[in-house]
This record gives structure tokens, sequence and C-alpha cells, in this order.
């Protein structure tokens, strides 16, 4: 296995930059959003006040950022790990949680919030969630439940396979959908019950933690955790 000092944090256009793995997820996140999106700039931002190296994204589909993520070929990520064995530690960037439902289409004749009590409820639905190689517990409550999953590269395939009536449901967030073009969410609605929540923030690689923080500089001890993991 490579280190990551030969693998994905190679330099890119300047010799002291450190490569951000990241994956599309716009609004929050996107190689063709303004600065890379909000969520960038935030980790931006804490990486010019406490980093000794300049950073720069690089985004590649979900699948490849899980996989090298979890072989340990990296030093930053926005990108959560899976696996508990990665020496990752977590570096919150803002607080409270995203939190992550389910979009349906708006008919006249479904009134009421949409909600669930249990998974169960969706029993037989079809859902879009990103792309994954390493099936998570996740993954299994949602087969357990009888659910049919659809793994998507990006956010807004899901929304396009909902609006074309190839799924049920597709998967999104409550920051984003605030987000969404008015016409969109006039269409569209999001669940008032979550899949899960999970915080803002980026992941650093404990093997290149020298390399990365300024001298002095006191990285936080949150270690490894990823809600994905354990919801």
């Amino acid at each position: 296995m490579a280190s990551p000092a030969d693998a994905e944090t190679e330099t890119t256009d300047e010799a002291n930059t450190i490569v951000v793995l990241a994956i599309d997820y716009p609004p929050l996140i996107g190689e063709k959003l303004a600065n890379f999106g909000p969520i960038y700039e935030l980790m931006d931002t804490y990486a010019k006040l406490h980093f000794d190296t300049m950073i720069h994204p690089r985004f590649i589909p979900p699948a490849r950022a899980q996989k090298i993520v979890h072989d340990g070929d990296w030093c930053l990520t926005t990108y959560p790990p899976i696996s508990k064995e990665v020496e990752a530690v977590f570096v919150p960037l803002m607080e409270g949680n995203i939190r992550l439902g389910l979009l349906r289409e708006r008919k006249p004749e479904i009134s009421g919030p949409f909600t669930w009590d249990s998974l169960n409820e969706l029993r037989g639905k079809s859902i879009t969630i990103l792309r994954s190689n390493i099936k998570t517990d996740f993954h299994r409550r949602l087969k357990d439940a009888g659910i049919d999953v659809v793994e998507v590269e990006s956010m807004q395939q899901g929304i396009d396979l909902l609006l074309k009536h190839r799924v049920d449901y597709a998967q999104a967030d409550n920051i984003s959908y605030l987000s969404f073009p008015a016409d969109i969410r006039e269409k569209l609605e999001l669940s008032t019950s979550s899949l899960f929540e999970t915080r803002v923030g980026f992941y650093f690689n404990r093997v290149c933690q020298d390399r990365l923080f300024k001298a002095g500089h006191i990285p936080p001890e949150d270690s490894f955790q990823s809600d994905i993991l354990t919801r």
C-alpha cells in the first residue's frame, strides 16, 4: 500500500499543497460551485488558520473515495470513513447537524407530512442513495426493511430519477433542500423523518498530523466517528 505522501496527497499546483478528497454534493460542496461550495470554504478558512500547508480539492466518485479512504492512501477528506480501522480524526466546521431524509413527489391526493416511525413502513419502495463499495449498517437496515436501494453517483442524479418516476424516493438533506429552485420544491417535499443525521466537517488521517498542522496547534481529539456507521 502506498503511503499518504505518495498517493492522494501529491502536490497539485504548488509544492506545499495537499489534496482534499471530496465528492460532488451540491449545493454544499462541488467542483463547479463558487469556491467549491460553503463546506469547502469553511475548510479552507480552517486550513489557513491551523495548517502548515495549502489545500486543494479533488472531486471523485463516492465509491472511489470510499476505497481510497479505506486503503489509507489519503491525508484529508470530506467523505466520511466507513471502517473503524481507518486512522481518521473528525474536525467539526460548524455547530448543528445536517439531517438526511427522503424526497417524494407532491401529489394532491397525499396530505399531511412525509414521515415514518419505522423503515418497515417503506417496504417495497425504491430509494436512491449515494453509491458505495462497502455495505454499511445503513445499507443493511434498508435491505432488511425490504427497501429497493438504487445507488447513484450524486444527489442530483437521484432527483432526476425521482422526477422521471423511476424511483419512489430520493435521498436529500435539509440544507440542500432549502437551496433548491422554487419549482423543484413545489414538485418535491422532504420528509420530516430522518434516515440519519451527521455533523459538518472533515477528516484527517492521523499519520499526516505532523505534516498538516502548524507548530503549537493541537488538533482535536475527536477520533474516528461516522454517524453512518451507527445508524
